[in-house]
């Protein structure tokens, strides 16, 4: 990777995690509060709370023999799983996609597993989670497959590095090529922009990140889900923004600088057509992140009057 596009991916990660992640400062403060005490949760019976970024939750899960699914539902938060087995060192799950989608998490070793649910996030903004207990064992082979494929690159997604995303990425592949298999075409969709995310984020990897999220996408819209679709578009706009920039580092000339102009006229395509759903739907987070794309989109294009808010 050239010098040049690290600097890129440095400030364009920067500008963008500014809307997604939170300050070290909140985290220290979270973990600097009494620990919550657990609750119980029993296979099929979900628990929700509602909350802010800042409060954390734990949970006390007894399993036998078996296989099982510990599903949360994201409800406006980026959250992760830490979950320790007793006897066990604790393992932490993260989905790449931020506040999209719910964390997956396979329970296969009997025992106590003690599962705390938080976020790193720095908001004053309330929302919440669900979470539910499933046996899955009796599920045919192929599903219990793609379910642990997830599993492991929630984990490998949180542990990170090279080996980490690259598992990751690979993993969510995997499991989208069995979701189709299957017919799960919402799983299907889940697992192609996890995938996509990762690709972009922490691989660089742009063309591949695209296409995985313009196939994720029209799965989306097949589906009905606008607002994932949506997001899944916005993700594919900004790896094309990052070709066009890695065209017009690597040479120049006018054959090079219509190709890059090309490349930037459909990122600016696919913005706008994550900005109108998304202002369609009153999505007022997810439309910020593609506003601020707009800004870097034309910043970079060198037409500073309209990169300003």
């Amino acid at each position: 990777m050239s010098a040049g596009m690290a600097l890129r991916g440095h400030v364009h990660r920067g500008a963008w995690l500014a809307c997604l992640a939170a300050v070290a400062a909140a985290a220290a403060q979270a973990q600097a509060q009494s620990p919550p005490a657990a609750v119980s949760l029993r296979e099929g019976q979900p628990q929700t709370a509602t909350h802010t970024a800042e409060q954390r939750f734990l949970y006390g899960v007894d399993i036998g023999s078996g296989t099982y699914l510990l599903r949360v539902e994201q409800q406006g938060f980026d959250l992760k799983l830490a979950i320790e087995r007793t006897g066990a060192p604790t393992e932490t799950y993260d989905s790449p996609t931020f506040r999209d989608n719910d964390e997956l998490a396979v329970l296969s070793a009997p025992g106590h597993y003690r599962v705390e649910i938080y976020s790193d996030e720095s908001t004053n903004a309330r929302g919440g989670h669900t979470i539910t207990l499933t046996n899955v064992s009796n599920l045919p082979a192929a599903e219990l497959e793609a379910l642990r494929l997830v599993s492991v690159a929630s984990i490998a997604n949180f542990t990170g590095g090279g080996d980490g995303w690259a598992t990751a990425a690979d993993s969510y592949a995997r499991a989208a090529e069995l979701w189709h298999d299957l017919g799960r075409t919402r799983d299907e969709a889940d697992a192609l922009f996890a995938s996509a995310t990762v690709e972009y984020w922490q691989r660089f990897t742009w063309q591949k990140s695209a296409d995985q999220a313009a196939s994720a996408a029209v799965l989306y819209n097949q589906l009905g889900e606008a607002a994932l679709a949506a997001n899944s578009i916005h993700l594919q706009g900004a790896a094309v923004i990052e070709q066009a920039l890695e065209v017009r580092q690597n040479e120049s000339g006018a054959a090079v600088a219509a190709e890059s102009e090309a490349l930037f006229a459909e990122a600016l395509r696919l913005l706008e057509q994550a900005r109108a759903t998304h202002e369609r739907l009153g999505r007022v987070y997810d439309l910020g992140l593609v506003l601020n794309n707009f800004g870097y989109t034309y910043f970079n294009k060198g037409d500073l009057a309209r990169a300003r808010p």
